[in-house]
């Protein structure tokens, strides 16, 4: 593993004039981000050895300076480069990725041989139906706290660092921006608007 820039140094890596979409690394990805390069293989893949080594690699990061592996996100995430390609194609590796670096610290993902946890997961993060949004006075409620804790057990919402993960129950801000990452990376409209379409994705995604 090679250092090519020092961590107390500015690289220009992540940001992209005045496109950042990953809140917490405004206002400048290249100041607030530190990135790990990964080498595409010749047939379009990430290499085994590379994923561990790089696993490996940010799980210090994450233990060096306090982070929690839902800060770990894709290039992608931060500008739209399609990078790493691999990964923007089927978003499920950045997830294995997260329970990969989790793992390394020590943190419970849970065990697919572990059938309390495993066994028809989708009923521990019931959904509700109908159309919920950032509106004035904000809606607030059960329903949203269980939006909120679907988005936050797929990495989405927003601080797993924080306490209770900042689950609330009310629409705000911050609701609005997990709910149109999740439907920006999975092929929805992302309008920041939960419905009957990003129900079901996240339906699928818990089951």
């Amino acid at each position: 593993m090679q250092y090519i820039i020092p961590e107390n140094e500015m690289a220009y890596h992540a940001h992209d004039g005045n496109r950042c979409y990953v809140s917490f690394l405004k206002p400048n990805a290249n100041q607030t981000a530190i990135s790990v390069e990964m080498c595409v293989e010749k047939d379009g893949k990430i290499h085994s050895e590379t994923v561990e080594n790089a696993a490996e690699l940010v799980a210090k990061l994450c233990k060096r300076y306090g982070l929690s592996t839902s800060r770990i996100v894709r290039h992608y995430d931060v500008t739209r480069k399609n990078c790493p390609a691999p990964w923007v194609s089927d978003s499920s590796q950045l997830s294995a990725f997260r329970k990969k670096v989790d793992s390394l610290l020590g943190n419970k993902t849970g065990s697919k041989t572990d059938s309390s946890s495993s066994h028809n997961k989708k009923s521990r993060y019931p959904l509700p139906s109908g159309v919920y949004k950032l509106k004035s006075p904000m809606m607030k409620g059960t329903a949203v706290r269980q939006i909120q804790q679907a988005l936050a057990a797929l990495y989405f919402y927003p601080d797993k660092g924080a306490k209770n993960n900042e689950i609330d129950g009310y629409y705000g801000s911050k609701t609005k921006d997990a709910v149109r990452r999740f439907q920006l990376m999975h092929g929805l409209v992302a309008d920041g608007i939960y419905g009957p379409k990003t129900k079901a994705k996240l339906e699928a995604l818990l089951k």
